[in-house]
């Protein structure tokens, strides 16, 4: 599930219209997702407090890691995704995702943004969900659990990303 959902991350990150440059690269980044919670008031509080309490003790460094090979071609990624390509920096945010794309993910994405620095190989990114939905697969595979992850859904915000690239050519002085 994880490599699922970090694959629609980053094909969600990188889709931007392309500009005068044409990016060819191989990368391979790794680096950490943190999850935002939404603040939670009222009588949902105290449900809210335990399952974030849980998350925690859940959420160590191993199990947040990401690890994802990036194949750009002509500033494309994957064959169907544009992106904004700068001397310094490989951009994308959530204007130019297309439709099937977005209609698969388990959540309605808000925004989303990634950056990837060209020297330093520097990765940032963020998307803020707006909801999940709860008739996805994601929900409905197990009804045992379906009521723990339907609240859960309704605490996300969205998902941070921070981490380093490296190109898989080193003969090229930039990614």
């Amino acid at each position: 599930m994880t490599r699922t959902i970090l694959t629609a991350i980053f094909l969600i990150l990188f889709s931007q219209t392309a500009w005068a440059e044409k990016l060819n690269a191989e990368l391979l980044c790794e680096g950490y997702w943190n999850v935002d919670f939404r603040s939670v008031q009222g009588e949902d509080a105290f449900a809210a407090m335990m399952i974030l309490e849980f998350l925690k003790e859940q959420m160590t460094a191993e199990r947040r890691q990401f690890s994802q090979r990036i194949s750009i071609k002509d500033s494309v990624l994957d064959e169907q995704i544009s992106l904004k390509v700068t001397d310094t920096l490989i951009e994308a945010d959530k204007r130019a995702i297309p439709t099937e794309i977005l209609s698969d993910l388990p959540f309605v994405v808000s925004s989303a943004y990634l950056s990837i620095d060209r020297l330093t190989g520097k990765i940032t990114g963020k998307i803020e969900i707006e909801e999940f939905k709860t008739e996805d697969a994601l929900f409905t595979e197990n009804p045992k659990d379906a009521e723990f992850k339907k609240g859960l859904a309704k605490l996300i915000k969205g998902l941070d990303i921070d981490g380093e690239c490296k190109k898989l050519d080193p003969q090229k002085k930039l990614f």
